[in-house]
């Protein structure tokens, strides 16, 4: 009998005094401590993802800006290439040249006094799979009048993945080849370059950068 009393005073005491003042009060403690975590957490996430579309800009800007440079000293690999256009694309407030909507380098290849020209535009992908968004359909267009303007092949250069200064992964597509914004990464492999250490090396008799 005594233990029956025993065992109830103590389950009154845990419903009644332990429970309320004690033990929820400390869960809540927990909780409010999780949420503040989280919400700097979250916080945090939203800056790294979230940024302001004028930052995402410039960064933009720095990775196109580093792979043209990297695309530029593999060009002067080759003696016979020497680049006679190098834009950078300069705009403010939506005002730009022209010459924005061309490619990045015009390159004249001489050789046994052969000459030819071409042009490159670069671009950067930070992914390697699925999808790959080559250039905006505008883009393409421009590349399109470009080429037939000049009478002139134009080629894109593709680096994925790695850093912009230094892809993993290179691509040699001619304009003729690419009839969509998006090209998927399997069918891209057709594509790639694997000897980028050496340089381009310009077919003048059937108009291939390789």
């Amino acid at each position: 009998m005594e233990l029956i009393i025993i065992l109830v005073a103590v389950y009154l005491g845990y419903i009644f005094i332990l429970k309320p003042f004690v033990i929820r009060p400390f869960q809540e403690g927990l909780k409010r401590e999780g949420n503040n975590e989280y919400k700097k957490i979250n916080s945090k996430n939203r800056i790294n993802h979230y940024q302001p579309k004028e930052t995402q800009d410039i960064q933009s800007k720095k990775k196109g800006d580093d792979f043209e440079g990297f695309i530029a000293k593999k060009i002067d690999q080759n003696k016979c290439f020497k680049i006679q256009e190098w834009r950078s694309d300069k705009y403010i407030n939506g005002i730009y040249a022209k010459a924005n909507h061309y490619p990045d380098f015009e390159i004249e290849f001489s050789m046994n006094n052969i000459s030819r020209k071409f042009a490159i535009e670069c671009k950067y992908r930070s992914a390697n799979r699925g999808d790959i968004q080559i250039a905006k359909f505008q883009n393409i267009k421009n590349y399109h009048d470009y080429s037939n303007e000049k009478n002139i092949p134009v080629f894109i250069v593709l680096g994925l993945s790695g850093v912009a200064s230094n892809p993993n992964e290179f691509y040699i597509i001619s304009l003729d080849n690419i009839v969509s914004e998006i090209m998927d990464y399997n069918y891209l492999q057709k594509f790639r370059k694997f000897d980028i250490e050496n340089g381009f090396y310009f077919d003048h008799i059937l108009y291939q950068l390789k």
